[in-house]
């Protein structure tokens, strides 16, 4: 009896197929999930940026329109700033609340139940400051500086706050953002 030859695959030509088929697609989900963090990288700072932006242009406005109230104070630990009828309290390498002042509250007033914190979660102020230009009448600098990320995603020098510094470039790690603005702001109301 004769055996005919049949055409086919043998189970190491198998093995060795689905190896390398295996192979292929892990380095295709690696890909895909690289993309995927950085796609979530850019909308994180992104939104940081946007949010800053906003604060940015919300102090401007009501510098520029609020006659002549401004403030500085604290209260429950918060550092305050209050231009017109708004609040602002921040604690330095923590959290931002905005505040309407009304009736009898002053800059030192506990915060409103009303209390808006604009920056998203695990974000931190690190630099809220609103300073006069000198020499200048009515006009005002504006610094600030938000991050966005765990105190261990940043590059740490010794006696500094670790907010202070940039973020790690390690791979995969977490994200982490570091979002700076300053602004020059003149009074367009008296």
């Amino acid at each position: 009896m004769a055996f005919k030859k049949q055409n086919g695959f043998t189970i190491v030509e198998l093995m060795i197929a689905i190896s390398v088929f295996s192979f292929a697609i892990m380095l295709v989900m690696i890909g895909v999930m690289q993309i995927g963090r950085l796609y979530q990288q850019g909308v994180t700072k992104t939104r940081l940026i946007t949010l800053s932006r906003e604060i940015q242009s919300r102090v401007s406005q009501d510098y520029q329109y609020s006659g002549d109230y401004i403030d500085t104070g604290a209260v429950s630990g918060y550092s305050t700033l209050c231009i017109g009828s708004t609040r602002y309290m921040y604690i330095i390498g923590g959290d931002l609340m905005i505040d309407k002042l009304t009736g009898t509250m002053d800059c030192n007033s506990s915060p409103s139940a009303n209390a808006q914190k604009p920056l998203p979660t695990n974000s931190k102020v690190i630099t809220f400051n609103f300073s006069p230009q000198l020499g200048m009448s009515n006009i005002y600098q504006l610094s600030t500086r938000f991050v966005v990320g765990d105190a261990d995603l940043f590059e740490i020098l010794p006696n500094a706050n670790p907010y202070e510094n940039s973020c790690k470039s390690e791979a995969g790690r977490e994200f982490c953002a570091v979002v700076s603005l300053d602004s020059v702001i003149a009074r367009k109301v008296k």
